[in-house]
C-alpha cells in the first residue's frame, strides 16, 4: 500500500489524535499530588497546569505554620505512587514532591484547607518569612 492510497479520514484522525495522545502522556507522566499537615489541620492540592506546584504549596504550608502557631507541623504527601503507571516512573524518581514523606489522608479535612467542616485559625503571617522557610525546607529534601 502506497501513501497516496491511504484514505483522507486517517489523516484527519492522526491530526486529532496526536495532541490528545500528547496530553494523555503528559498528565499520566506528571501526576498532581495532595498534601496535608502532620497535625491534620491543613491540606492542599497541587494543580500544576494552573501553576500551583510544590513550591507554592510549601509557601502556603509555611504561612499556615506561622499564622496558626503550628511550628512542629510537618508537610505530608497524601498521594500514593501508583507503580502500575509506568509512564510516571521517571517523575517518581526525579521530582522532589515525591520525596515529601507519605501519610494517609484525613477525611475530616479532605484535600483543601480550610475545609467546610472545620474551623481555621485566623492568625496572620509574614509572607517573606514563610517563603524563606519553605525554600529552606525544600532544599533539605
Amino acid at each position: 500500500m502506497r501513501l497516496s492510497e491511504i484514505h483522507p479520514a486517517y489523516y484527519v484522525l492522526a491530526i486529532w489524535a496526536t495532541p490528545v495522545l500528547f496530553l494523555l502522556v503528559y498528565f499520566a507522566s506528571n501526576p498532581d499530588v495532595n498534601f496535608r499537615s502532620s497535625d491534620a489541620k491543613w491540606a492542599d492540592s497541587e494543580v500544576e497546569f494552573k501553576g500551583r506546584d510544590l513550591d507554592r504549596i510549601a509557601v502556603l504550608f509555611e504561612l499556615y505554620k506561622l499564622g496558626c502557631d503550628a511550628p512542629d507541623a510537618v508537610l505530608v504527601r497524601t498521594t500514593r505512587r501508583h507503580w502500575i503507571n509506568i509512564i510516571a516512573w521517571p517523575n517518581y524518581l526525579t521530582d522532589e514532591k515525591w520525596r515529601v514523606p507519605y501519610g494517609e489522608s484525613v477525611e475530616a479535612i479532605g484535600n483543601y484547607s480550610p475545609s467546610v467542616t472545620t474551623t481555621h485559625c485566623s492568625g496572620s503571617a509574614d509572607y517573606d518569612t514563610a517563603r524563606a522557610n519553605a525554600y529552606g525546607h525544600l532544599e533539605s529534601l
